[in-house]
């Protein structure tokens, strides 16, 4: 899994900027100057003038084009929402509070610690 600070090209319409996209190894192709196709999982960290646009039009986005896996990181609440993409779009899978391990089942083994998103 790759770490990709950069712009997410979804489709000619859709180019994104998520905090951040991770590509798994196997899917590496996608990789140029920026992420040409949906990542594996996405990561948004939303501030209060975002959080619609996090829940709406990019979640949508997402869903629509293959993205697998979506987590929003809430600083407030210090709460962690895993979304999973199904055949009808995403489902929330769970809420992890800031005590609690995140993992993501495209990654054997890959448990972070929930609070480790909230540290100063």
């Amino acid at each position: 899994m790759r770490f990709l600070p950069s712009d997410l090209i979804l489709s000619e319409h859709d180019v994104l900027e998520p905090d951040p996209p991770f590509v798994l190894n196997e899917h590496l192709d996608i990789l140029q100057d920026w992420v040409c196709g949906a990542s594996d999982l996405v990561i948004e960290i939303p501030s209060s003038s975002t959080q619609g646009r996090n829940r709406g039009i990019k979640l949508k986005a997402y869903a629509h084009d293959g993205v697998g896996e979506y987590w929003i990181v809430n600083p407030i609440t210090q709460a962690i929402e895993v979304y999973h993409l199904g055949a009808e779009g995403y489902r929330l899978a769970g809420t992890c509070s800031k005590d609690m391990a995140v993992e993501n089942p495209l990654v054997q083994g890959l448990s972070l610690a929930a609070s480790s998103f909230f540290k100063l």
